[in-house]
């Protein structure tokens, strides 16, 4: 009937066969592939509730843009009626106007979008140098004209206090 061999080989196979399903079922329902599982499950529930937190603080600062944008409006509409009134009604006593209106948004834009208007820069907390071998502000030696005054600068009230014994002297004598 059958012989020895295909017994033999047909035993490692089944043995081969149940041992994966034993490994495979095993692995399937251990505490730590659950444990797995459910991390997984809590992480992405975790990311999804920091994408909608996000979403929110967008929206937020979106519509806070917004509403300040909206006051800003507001603001100027009211010192602006505040300018313009008080130009109607104080020129009759012949008083300078003591507000001034406020352009609109779309005036300012309007301005800054000019030709030969170049890109408004805010002013400069320091003297630029106006060639390059020039002294810059922030060298050591910058508004010192010569090694005398670095050696004994004099005060500023002794200058005066000394010129003005200087023309007490010159009434004296003349």
């Amino acid at each position: 009937m059958y012989n020895l061999p295909e017994l033999i080989v047909v035993a490692i196979a089944a043995l081969l066969v149940g041992t994966g399903i034993g490994v495979f079922v095993t692995k399937m329902f251990t505490p730590d592939n659950r444990k797995r599982q459910e991390l997984e499950k809590q992480l992405q529930v975790a990311n999804a509730s920091l994408k909608s937190y996000q979403q929110e603080v967008s929206e937020h600062y979106v519509k806070t843009a917004k509403l300040v944008e909206d006051l800003t409006d507001s603001y100027r509409n009211v010192h602006n009626h505040l300018a313009e009134g008080a130009a109607t009604l104080l020129t009759t006593r012949g008083a300078a106007p003591l507000m001034k209106t406020i352009p609109s948004r779309e005036q300012i834009e309007a301005i800054s979008e000019l030709p030969g208007k170049g890109k408004v820069l805010p002013p400069l907390d320091y003297a630029p140098k106006q060639s390059p071998g020039e002294k810059g502000m922030l060298d050591e030696s910058f508004g010192l004209d010569t090694e005398q005054a670095i050696k004994s600068p004099q005060d500023p009230l002794q200058q005066f206090y000394s010129a003005k014994a200087g023309l007490r002297q010159a009434e004296k004598t003349g």
